[in-house]
């Protein structure tokens, strides 16, 4: 299956963004191949391993470590910049 087919519901990037890293994470743990045939190819999806026996807890790749002065669930970035609209020949474009 190709990754755009297996996101191709998605509605906002966010929602794309999480679908590609846990397709990451899937392969990590050995239950997806994903591959690419050569460079700006479509990358397809495969499945190797059942998912029914997957441990929730093996799928923890990202190591939470606490940054002082931070609360949990908040940014210690500040909050990114608003891009402009960009003009076309149709208008503007938001």
């Amino acid at each position: 299956t190709g990754l755009k087919d297996l996101v191709a519901d998605v509605e906002t990037r966010g929602e794309w963004v999480v679908a590609f890293l846990a397709s990451l994470e899937l392969s990590r743990l050995k239950k997806l191949k994903i591959y690419q045939e050569k460079s700006f190819d479509p990358i397809y999806i495969e499945l190797v391993d059942t998912l029914l026996d997957l441990d929730l807890k093996l799928a923890s790749g990202f190591d939470y470590s606490p940054v002082a002065g931070v609360t949990p669930g908040t940014s210690a970035l500040p909050p990114a910049p608003i891009a402009p609209p960009i003009a076309t020949s149709e208008g503007v474009s938001l």
